[in-house]
C-alpha cells in the first residue's frame, strides 16, 4: 500500500466506514448481483448520500469505461457515533453486458463499489471485481 493509499484509508475511515458484500462473483449477463452495504459512523456525521456505482472498463494503456451506473440507496443520513445502517439490494446486470475477458495486453473488468457524500471527505469501499459470463 502505497503513502496516498494510507492517506486516503485514514481519512476516509475517520468519519465513516463502508463495507461491501455480494455474491456471486461470477454472473451471467441478464444475472442479478445480492449486494449489502453496511456503513458505520465514527463520529457524528451527515451524510448527503449513499450509493453503488458499477462499472466495466476495458483496461489498456488508456482505460475506457464503456459501462457505468449509479444506484442510490438512501440520501440525507444523519449517524450518530457507532451507529450503523445496513443496506440490502440487488443489480441486475444488462443482458446485452459486455463479458469480461482477460488478453495479453488488455482486459474487460466489472467492478462495483459502494460510495458516501459527505462533506469534505467521500469514504467509499474501494471498487471490487466480479466476473460477468
Amino acid at each position: 500500500m502505497g503513502l496516498f493509499d494510507k492517506i486516503k484509508k485514514f481519512i476516509n475511515e475517520y468519519c465513516v466506514t463502508v463495507l461491501l458484500e455480494f455474491a456471486p462473483r461470477k454472473v451471467r449477463r441478464g444475472g442479478e448481483i445480492v449486494v449489502q452495504v453496511t456503513v458505520k459512523a465514527n463520529e457524528d456525521v451527515v451524510i448527503k448520500k449513499i450509493f453503488l456505482s458499477l462499472k466495466a472498463t476495458e483496461e489498456t494503456k488508456k482505460n475506457v469505461n464503456l459501462y457505468e451506473k449509479d444506484i442510490e440507496l438512501e440520501t440525507n443520513i444523519e449517524l450518530k457515533k457507532d451507529e450503523t445502517k445496513t443496506y440490502n439490494t440487488s443489480l441486475q446486470i444488462p443482458s446485452d453486458a459486455i463479458q469480461s475477458w482477460q488478453g495479453k495486453h488488455s482486459a474487460m473488468n466489472w467492478y462495483l463499489l459502494a460510495k458516501t457524500e459527505t462533506p469534505g471527505v467521500s469514504p467509499d469501499s474501494g471498487w471490487e471485481k466480479f466476473d460477468v459470463v
